[in-house]
């Protein structure tokens, strides 16, 4: 594409996904206190239960959007009329949760909204892959990312800023009435390219290399099933220590901001040092002792220090797994973009995993252990291997 062109079309999507990032992270910093709010008027339940499944419900259909969102492009044919499917299920989610009078219609909202969530989620490698030149493809892919970053970081300050001064069911309704500029720009402005995906079964080819497999399931998985720490513990337990949700909602962009600033550094910094399966490892053990500190003390202070630290340790950790992910897939028959697909699909589980696991567990802790034990079988996995050999 002319220079000139892809920077204006970038400028535009950029704005789209700002938008939409915005919408969507506006209330992780009190999503889970208004369930459990909700939750209370529901007679004879148990309230643990009842708080984790619309989190729960919100991760099942992001993966699912992600899964089906091949299917929706093949549908939709051009990138913008995809972008719209995404943003008009966001939409109604976010009306859904704003007009959600009990729990029961809250929860189908929560659900409404991670399918859109999905959508989204995988458009931004979907737009970069529009792009054959590797060079405007990453360009594409740090610029769009950029955006969305932007977003995600104004909807959670924003969001428990506002908690304070107005219910919560009008914050819901405000970002979804926001959202309608990126829906007027995808459906008004051209996005030139179209979107390469492929079949079910290209997918699923990722599976039947044990490399990939084995990653998948003790890496990748407990990884993001812990990514549920921030999102879903840090808002529920800064609020039972009696704070505000403006100060989970500072805590967590500063975790967001240490993640995305130190990124460039602190990946080089350990890449230059390590493999990148070697920083997935540090990034693992690191993660697992913050969380296990943080389980045996539960004080504010070490809640604190676990949300800094791990912020730092996914500036690069996050990276090197994708990066390491990557490297399983030499020489197999299928692409990049559905490898992409997998890694995507496993980490959407992972945090739908989470809240069940704190709720069967009773702790945080298990969230560290359950990484622990992962990297465990990985090696145990990679060493039997290679004794094979």
């Amino acid at each position: 594409m002319e220079q000139s062109k892809f920077i204006k079309q970038n400028a535009f999507v950029r704005v789209i996904f700002m938008f939409a990032f915005f919408a969507s992270s506006i209330g992780d910093s009190f999503n889970v206190v208004y369930i459990r709010r909700m939750a209370m008027a529901v007679p004879g339940a148990d309230m643990d239960l009842l708080v984790s499944l619309p989190i729960t419900f919100f991760s099942a259909l992001t993966a699912l959007g992600v899964f089906v969102s091949g299917r929706i492009c093949k549908r939709t044919k051009k990138f913008g009329s995809f972008l719209s499917v995404g943003l008009l299920v966001l939409m109604i989610g976010l009306m859904v949760r704003g007009a959600a009078v009990d729990y029961w219609l809250l929860f189908a909202g929560f659900g409404i909204s991670g399918f859109g969530t999905g959508c989204l989620f995988i458009g931004i490698r979907y737009y970069a892959f529009l792009f054959t030149d590797s060079r405007q493809r990453m360009r594409a892919l740090v610029y769009v990312n950029g955006g969305a970053f932007a977003g995600q970081c104004m909807g959670t300050i924003l969001g428990g800023m506002l908690a304070n001064q107005v219910a919560y069911q009008h914050i819901y309704l405000l970002s979804a009435i926001l959202l309608f500029v990126p829906l007027i720009m995808a459906l008004k402005v051209r996005i030139e390219g179209s979107v390469s995906v492929g079949s079910y079964a290209d997918i699923f080819k990722v599976l039947k290399n044990i490399n990939a497999l084995k990653f998948l399931l003790f890496l990748l998985l407990p990884v993001y099933t812990c990514s549920v720490f921030i999102s879903y513990i840090v808002p529920l337990y800064v609020n039972d220590y009696g704070y505000s949700t403006t100060v989970a909602s500072v805590l967590m962009l500063i975790n967001y901001l240490l993640s995305a600033y130190a990124g460039p550094f602190m990946t080089d910094f350990v890449s230059d040092r390590m493999s990148s399966l070697k920083g997935t490892f540090l990034y693992m053990a690191g993660s697992a002792v913050l969380i296990v500190l943080y389980g045996w003390g539960a004080v504010m202070p070490l809640l604190v220090l676990a949300v800094l630290l791990c912020g730092v340790l996914d500036s690069f950790g996050l990276s090197v797994i994708m990066d390491a992910f990557t490297k399983t897939g030499k020489n197999q028959p299928y692409s990049d973009n559905d490898a992409l697909i997998i890694y995507i699909l496993v980490s959407r589980v992972g945090q739908m995993i989470g809240p069940t696991l704190i709720l069967v567990t009773g702790g945080v802790m298990s969230l560290g252990l359950f990484l622990l034990i992962g990297l465990g079988l990985y090696l145990i996995c990679a060493g039997r291997g290679k004794a094979a050999e």
